[in-house]
C-alpha cells in the first residue's frame, strides 16, 4: 500500500466523493452513509491538520492555502454536524447534502490544485513517505476511536433507544430530528 502523503490524501478525497453517490441515491442506507463519511472526514481532517498542513505551511510556504484548506475543512463539518442531524427523508437532508458536497469539493480542489503540488515540489520522497505512514495511522486510529465513542451521527434507532431508556413520551412518533432535539433538551 503507497505511503505517500499526497497519495493517501487524494485516495482519502476519492472515496468520500464515492461515497457521496450512495448517499444521494440510497435513502435507506444514509444513516450508516452519515456516521461513515462524518468518521472518516474527521479522522481525515484531523491527520491532515497534524501532518499536511504544517508541512504545507513552513516547509512548501502555503499560508494562504493552507488556510482556505482548514477553513473549508471546518465549514465542511459543521455541515455534516447539521446533515447528522436531519431526519434521512426529509427534503432537507437533500439540500444539506448538495450543501456538504459543494463545500468538500472546493476544499479538495484548492487541496490538490494548491496544497499537494506545492507540497511535492518542496519535500522529498522520503519525507512523503514518512509523514504518509504517520498520517495514515493517525487517520485509521481516529475513525476506529470516532465510531467507537459514538461521535460519529447515531441512527434513528439508537436515538429512540435513548429516548425511550430515558422515557421521552411521543418518541414513537418522532424522526431523527425531533429525537435528537428532545435528548439534547432533556439531557441539558
Amino acid at each position: 500500500m503507497a505511503r505517500n502523503l499526497i497519495t493517501l490524501i487524494t485516495r482519502d478525497h476519492r472515496e468520500l466523493e464515492k461515497m457521496f453517490g450512495p448517499l444521494g441515491r440510497a435513502p435507506e442506507k444514509r444513516e450508516r452513509l452519515v456516521r461513515e463519511v462524518a468518521a472518516r472526514f474527521v479522522a481525515h481532517g484531523n491527520a491532515a491538520e497534524e501532518y499536511l498542513y504544517p508541512v504545507a505551511e513552513h516547509e512548501a510556504g502555503e499560508t494562504d492555502g493552507v488556510r482556505g484548506c482548514a477553513a473549508e475543512h471546518h465549514k465542511a463539518e459543521e455541515i455534516l454536524e447539521r446533515l447528522s442531524a436531519t431526519d434521512c427523508g426529509s427534503p432537507l437532508f437533500d439540500d444539506r447534502l448538495h450543501e456538504l458536497v459543494d463545500v468538500v469539493r472546493r476544499h479538495v480542489r484548492q487541496e490538490e490544485d494548491e496544497i499537494l503540488p506545492a507540497l511535492a515540489k518542496a519535500v522529498s520522497t522520503e519525507r512523503l513517505e514518512e509523514l504518509g505512514a504517520a498520517f495514515d495511522r493517525m487517520r485509521q486510529e481516529e475513525v476506529r476511536r470516532i465510531l467507537s465513542a459514538g461521535k460519529a451521527p447515531l441512527t434513528r434507532d439508537e436515538l429512540y433507544e435513548q429516548a425511550e431508556k430515558m422515557g421521552i413520551e411521543g418518541r414513537s412518533h418522532m424522526n431523527r430530528e425531533e429525537l435528537a432535539e428532545s435528548l439534547q433538551r432533556r439531557k441539558g
